[in-house]
């Protein structure tokens, strides 16, 4: 897939922004922790967000931003956690400090490293 063509070269991958532009709910998660096909398995979300961004070569702030909310709030939504995220009274908690389109884009582009490592 996507080896002949010169231009608009198949990617093999839904761009989930388009979905959620059209207000659809799309979560980004994984399911390959500590798998050995793919150097991708650390239980990391903001990876796979990453991920999700570079393939699709996704590059506009607030577009990058919906990435993070794809492994945060979208997915809560998903699951239907009412309590979930930053807001008085929620007893669930996204990932610290990424509250403004900013503070959530940066987190995407730089991927931090997890708190604990998975043995």
């Amino acid at each position: 897939m996507g080896r002949d063509p010169d231009y608009n070269v198949k990617r093999g991958l839904v761009d989930a922004n388009l979905f959620v532009e059209q207000g659809c709910n799309c979560t980004i998660s994984t399911n390959n922790v500590m798998n050995a096909f793919t150097p991708f398995g650390d239980g990391s979300l903001i990876r796979m967000a990453n991920l999700h961004a570079n393939v699709l070569q996704i590059g506009r702030a607030e577009r990058i931003a919906e990435c993070f909310e794809m492994v945060t709030t979208r997915s809560a939504r998903l699951l239907n956690l009412t309590d979930y995220g930053i807001a008085e009274g929620a007893c669930r908690t996204t990932l610290t400090r990424s509250w403004t389109v900013a503070g959530q884009r940066q987190r995407v582009i730089t991927q931090p490293r997890p708190l604990a490592d998975l043995p």
